[in-house]
């Protein structure tokens, strides 16, 4: 036997433990998604036994986990065109209820799943959790179990890379079904396939209802609305786009918009509370990312949103009579500049006049209590939104039009700004009030008329599957404000202490020598990073040892230094090499 023949059949056996077996055919588990007052989807799948014919799903729903009283029940025929995946429009549900579903064909049961309607009327409190980014070459899904296991939660938001386009042997032992990047409907068919039979993302599809959207590693890394890194001609891409939405909507849980196949911006309203706006930062309208070198990428016409969009969001936000406007979408909306220089093409930064236009119209028509939600960086983040740098003030808050909450990946590489100091980027976009670069795992948004509060969890791993959680950090904003402000919460480890250090720059011997004195007796490590975020040099001592470091050959400029000691950061600074 071949190795890769091997490696395909023990692949095989894999997929086949994590999935649901006795509850064949459905062995991809049951979903639900996009609550109204009265209907939610109900979605599931069936492995078939002659995939050339048809088969007829029977469902029902009810108030209780013995279906003693079942509120609506039907039948639903799925075939091969819809890779025998089952999704129904249950309605003639109460508004901010629990129900309970299930599926059957055969004779044979699907597993109960539990979902909940959004709520009329008058609302007083509503609890999500927010996810994004789970690779599942790159660990396990703990953040998901951890969500699935949560009694506080009404629904789960999705802010897209559900799944991950790419071929990738994992370092976990996870390796990607179909082993190479994703461009036909047979490998988009097959990723999810693979996805839906992880045990913990299951359990928390089957516990909440989800309200998802996509981003880009549902097609093709830094994708457009005409092309992807790795698909960058259109004529290829149009096929691979087409691929991907199709198969989006045969796995996901989410409510068709009959006057816009395939879109997927929308709006779910929770009473009088919450405007629920998702939005599609990605795939919808958006033209090409340009380098930061090119003046046009400040041209008034360009657009992440495309002009339907944006005129259906700004109709959304003027007509919006909730307390709060939550937007759900994909890439980061706040400035992120090192240098003063923006530094990901693929955000928002790159688009800088549509921004400006949806920030002003705010502002000149009284819109308040605007919150954004964002997915795709690889970390967390609380930021405030400033209109213009030069008007905003980081004590006050005044000059910002709202906040933004970016939720933790699930399981992720580190973030690209995982090399910087938060020091440092705070000394560069003062507006951002939180940031955690190298943990995965969750947000928890709690909404009330009196505020909206981001609390961001943390998994200590993705090695492995683990139970534990920590809670590290709280942020909100009051009713009638446009900033955030700090929760205090009580993180477990070492307590950070400010350390009294000394750079000096000897251009004579081409060294740097780096003091600093402390009363901790812990082994630190010096890292030193350039402009762009790269890290230059390494070194660990003890603390009161001074470290002299070789600089020969480095370009002149701007350096950051950080200093680090069991695992948490002690010391940041920047110094000019000349």
């Amino acid at each position: 036997m071949k190795n890769g023949t091997l490696l395909f059949a023990l692949i095989v056996q894999v997929f086949s433990l994590f999935a649901q077996p006795a509850y064949a055919p459905f062995i991809h588990g049951v979903a639900s998604g996009d609550p109204l007052t009265d209907k939610v989807i109900l979605w599931t799948k069936v492995e078939p036994v002659d995939s050339a014919q048809p088969v007829s799903v029977n469902w029902r729903i009810a108030t209780d986990n013995a279906f003693n009283t079942v509120v609506n029940s039907g039948s639903f025929t799925t075939d091969s065109s819809l890779d025998f995946s089952v999704k129904v429009d249950a309605d003639g549900l109460q508004p901010g209820n629990w129900y309970y579903y299930q599926f059957e064909t055969g004779g044979n049961k699907s597993i109960t799943g539990r979902t909940k309607t959004a709520p009329a009327g008058t609302v007083n409190h509503v609890r999500f959790a927010v996810a994004t980014c789970a690779k599942y070459s790159k660990g396990y899904f703990n953040s998901y179990a951890r969500i699935a296991e949560r009694t506080d939660i009404d629904a789960v938001i999705h802010l897209g890379d559900y799944i991950y386009e790419s071929r990738d042997s994992g370092e976990v032992g996870r390796v990607m079904l179909p082993y190479a990047r994703c461009s036909t409907l047979t490998m988009f068919r097959t990723r999810y396939a693979q996805y839906r039979t992880d045990p913990d993302l299951l359990e928390a599809h089957r516990n909440f209802p989800w309200i998802s959207v996509w981003d880009d590693h549902e097609f093709g890394n830094d994708s457009w609305m005409y092309g992807s890194e790795h698909f960058p001609d259109s004529a290829t891409f149009v096929g691979i786009k087409a691929a991907s939405i199709k198969t989006y909507f045969e796995w996901m849980p989410i409510r068709p918009e009959p006057t816009r196949p395939g879109s997927i911006y929308r709006q779910l309203k929770y009473g009088d509370l919450i405007d629920l706006i998702m939005i599609d930062s990605r795939m919808e309208g958006r033209m090409q990312q340009l380098p930061f070198t090119d003046p046009a990428y400040h041209n008034q016409d360009r657009t992440m949103l495309g002009v339907e969009q944006f005129n259906w969001l700004i109709s959304q936000l003027d007509n919006s009579t909730a307390r709060w406007r939550i937007i759900g979408q994909q890439v980061m909306i706040a400035p992120a500049v090192f240098g003063n220089t923006p530094i990901n093409n693929d955000q928002w930064d790159n688009y800088p006049a549509e921004r400006a236009k949806i920030y002003q119209h705010l502002l000149d028509n009284q819109i308040g209590n605007f919150v954004v939600l964002t997915g795709d960086v690889h970390a967390a983040l609380a930021n405030n939104l400033p209109l213009t740098m030069a008007d905003y003030d980081d004590e006050t808050g005044a000059g910002s039009v709202g906040v933004e909450f970016i939720t933790p990946a699930i399981a992720s590489s580190k973030s690209d700004l995982s090399n910087f100091p938060f020091s440092i980027v705070k000394s560069f976009d003062p507006h951002i009030q939180y940031l955690e670069f190298d943990r995965n795992g969750y947000m928890i948004l709690d909404v009330t008329p009196d505020k909206v509060q981001g609390d961001f969890y943390f998994v200590p791993t993705t090695d492995v599957p683990d139970p534990t959680e920590v809670l590290d950090a709280s942020y909100y904003t009051l009713n009638g404000t446009r900033f955030l402000q700090k929760v205090g919460v009580s993180v477990p480890g070492l307590s950070v202490t400010q350390l009294s250090c000394e750079i000096k720059n000897n251009p004579a011997a081409e060294q740097l020598i780096v003091s600093c004195s402390d009363a901790i007796n812990a082994r630190h490590t010096y890292s030193i990073f350039d402009i762009s975020g790269r890290l230059v040099k390494e070194a660990s001592t003890d603390l009161n040892v001074p470290v002299q470091l070789n600089v020969s050959g480095w370009s002149k400029g701007m350096y950051f230094i950080k200093i680090t000691a069991e695992n948490r950061e002690r010391f940041s600074g920047k110094f000019i090499l000349e």
